[in-house]
């Protein structure tokens, strides 16, 4: 056995200390990833914004913010010539944000929305095992926004998006900003799966 073999095992053997002995073999049912890749998109937004006040209004921008993926939708998918499990998705991802702003005479909030057309190329999405019978996605299971695919598979992704490099024309509320997004698209089936049980959580301490 080499140094790194011996490592690794003695890791193992160190890691049996810390778990008490299993009560039990249980089944759970968990979103199960198959395979997962980073984009990084990024556009430019013109918005006109609209005045609430009476009179000549002076614009001043105060943040863009709250970004939050409202629709996923899948509009072609190719399958690899050497491996069906294999995929080309095209995907389209809308996003819905918030501008703050004033006006002069109050702070307003418009809310708009920006749109990317994402190509995954060589995606791992091979058929869900559970299209037959099919196992429903529990929102408590699934708190990132997903589509279900036709094969039965479950394309799950989430984001990290800004605005940045903002412009505002106070007299007439054009206001010219780019968008970057770091987009983290996943493949997920709902799959059951056999693991030792060490019990029921301990309830917390009282603080």
């Amino acid at each position: 056995m080499d140094n790194e073999g011996f490592y690794i095992y003695q890791e193992k053997e160190d890691l049996k200390d810390c778990f008490p002995a299993k009560k039990e073999i249980v089944c759970i049912q968990v979103p199960k990833i198959f395979d997962q890749i980073l984009k990084k998109e990024h556009t430019t937004k013109n918005v006109i914004l609209k005045p609430c006040g009476e009179g000549q209004p002076c614009f001043e921008l105060i943040s863009i913010c709250d970004f939050n993926i409202v629709k996923i939708k899948v509009l072609s998918k190719k399958e690899n010539k050497n491996n069906p499990d294999f995929k080309t998705l095209k995907l389209l991802i809308k996003m819905k944000y918030t501008i703050h702003y004033s006006d002069r005479c109050q702070q307003l909030s418009q809310c708009e929305i920006v749109e990317f057309c994402i190509e995954v190329k060589d995606f791992y999405c091979p058929a869900s095992p559970t299209q037959m019978g099919m196992i429903r996605m529990p929102k408590s299971i699934c708190c990132t926004p997903c589509t279900k695919d036709c094969d039965g598979l479950l394309i799950n992704v989430e984001s990290r998006t800004e605005a940045y490099n903002e412009y505002l024309n106070p007299c007439v509320g054009v206001l010219t900003f780019n968008i970057r997004s770091s987009i983290v698209i996943r493949s997920e089936s709902i799959v059951q799966l056999r693991i030792p049980s060490y019990g029921n959580c301990p309830v917390p301490k009282e603080q």
